[in-house]
């Protein structure tokens, strides 16, 4: 399952990105409550190191992002400020 470093145009990943997602296995995915059981557009959050893992619930085994802290909280204050709203 190959990590993509979703963080804003760097060149170079972090380097907690280049860690061997085996590890991955040990890890504990979340998925909002807000998710129904329909299996709609549902993303799994997990932390993975020093970054925040993101996945599509859909898809377990295919390609992960991967969000600094930093990252991960800003996305999430767009979201509470309705940034993402239509």
């Amino acid at each position: 399952m190959p990590l993509i470093e979703a963080g804003r145009g760097t060149d170079r990943p972090h380097a907690e990105s280049r860690m061997k997602l085996d590890s991955t296995t040990h890890v504990t995915w979340r998925k909002s409550s807000h998710s129904g059981s329909t299996g709609g557009e549902c993303v799994e959050v997990a932390r993975l190191g020093g970054l925040r893992a993101v996945r599509d619930s859909k898809n377990p085994h295919g390609e992960v992002l991967g969000f600094t802290a930093g990252e991960w909280r800003g996305f999430l204050t767009a979201i509470r400020c309705g940034a993402y709203d239509r």
